[in-house]
Formats: C-alpha cells, structure tokens, sequence
C-alpha cells in the first residue's frame, strides 16, 4: 500500500533559520539558508527510496548508459512555508514581488554509471522568455557524506555575459548545439573550457536552500566521481516576479 503523507506538514521549515547573501564576481547574487527542513530524516527518505522515472530524453540520448537521471514532482495546489519563506527571501533581498510557478515542487535524481568526463553538467538558465525575472529555489536533499560539488555559476566567455534566458542561451550556443540541454547529454561538451569559465559555486551542504535568480547560468558541479551508491538528489521549485 502507498504511503500518503501531508506534503505541508512533513516538509516544514525549522524555525530561527538565518538567510545569508552572497555576492560573487559579476555581481551575481544568492541566498543560502542552511538546516531548511525540519524533518529532513523523513524527507530523505521518503525521497531516496521513490521509485523515479527518467527524463530529458532524446533519440540519441546517453541517459542509462553514461548515467540514470529522473525526476520527482510533487503537485502543490496550496502554499507552503517552504514557499513563503522563498516568497520573504526574494522580496527582501530582491525588493521583488514573487508568486509559485508551475505548481510542483520537483526532485531532480542523478546516478553515475560511467566516470564523469567534465565536472558540470550541461550549463543552462532556468529563465523562460515568456514570464517576468524569476527565481529558482534548490534544497541539497543527500545526506552530509553524500555531499560533494554544488550549483556552479558561470560566465560565456566570448561575450562576458552571465545570464539570459532560454532564448537568448540558444542564440549564444547556435555554432555549437553540442553544448546546448537538449537531453543529448548530462556531462558538459565544452571540454577546454573555452565557452564557459566558472565564476564560484554554492556548496552542497546537506539540508542547504539555496535561492537565486533564474535567468544566471549554472548547473550542476561534480569536482569528483561519485554519485554510483547513493543519488544525488536536489529538490527544485521557481518563483515567478508578478
């Protein structure tokens, strides 16, 4: 029989948490709050032991032969604290008045198979051309000895820029659509670095949000193997500017 769980109650927030800013090269902007979730043994492991189905597939994808990447989504039609403190954070560091987007909050579940052969997954922006600036809230789900790498944040180095949103991503990346998400892939195609550069990282640190807007070019930072025995687990929702 399946488990049914109070979304609300069991992914409630600690009280007294602190908000820090970070300000790093280029003037990128990010908020971490560590010790988010106050029943994060429960969250852990109703989230590692879901069944999850893969994603982001293509004709020629290496999905289940390099790796395994799926995602979770978690429908919800009501606010949470999860939510408002993201909605507080943005308005009062961002001065930016924000409403939840899309309507789920989303588990994205990565396993290696094969050695890594970039340390970044495909560099991308969460930022759809269609809606106002908005930002993308990420909790680190593993486990402290899980944890390695984090969110990286990076600069396009032939033109200097370090965000944009998806249409504007796809006109950088036209001579070399090797390097952009398109399901192809899960390791970065750029193996010199001479596209991207990265200008710093938020650390994976168990039970870490982290809040940023969506339209700064990041992925996923892996500077080590790892990632066979236990997945990597990141929990994902946007706030959209109204």
């Amino acid at each position: 029989m399946n488990e049914i769980f109070r979304f609300t109650d069991t992914f409630e927030i600690n009280q007294n948490i602190t908000v820090n800013s970070h300000i790093e090269e280029s003037n990128l902007t990010w908020l971490s709050i560590d010790n988010c979730l106050k029943n994060y043994d429960q969250v852990y492991k109703i989230v590692s032991n879901t069944p999850v189905a893969a994603w982001k597939t293509s004709d020629e994808t290496t999905n289940f032969i390099d790796y395994k990447e799926g995602r979770l989504q978690y429908p919800l039609r009501q606010t949470c604290n999860l939510v408002e403190l993201c909605y507080a954070s943005i308005k009062h560091y961002f001065n930016l008045e924000t409403d939840f987007q899309f309507g789920s909050i989303d588990v994205n579940v990565f396993q290696q198979i094969k050695p890594k052969t970039n340390d970044f997954n495909i560099i991308h922006t969460d930022q759809h051309d269609l809606v106002k600036q908005s930002f993308t809230c990420l909790l680190f789900l593993n486990q402290p000895l899980e944890c390695s790498g984090g969110t990286a944040f990076f600069q396009h180095v032939p033109t200097g820029l370090v965000k944009g949103n998806t249409t504007e991503l796809g006109n950088l990346l036209l001579p070399l659509p090797e390097l952009y998400h398109n399901g192809k892939y899960y390791w970065n195609q750029d193996k010199e670095s001479k596209i991207w550069k990265m200008i710093n990282y938020a650390e994976m640190i168990s039970n870490r949000l982290i809040i940023f807007p969506s339209d700064y070019f990041h992925t996923a930072y892996h500077p080590i193997n790892s990632f066979y025995n236990f997945s990597r687990l990141t929990l994902v929702f946007w706030m959209k500017e109204i």
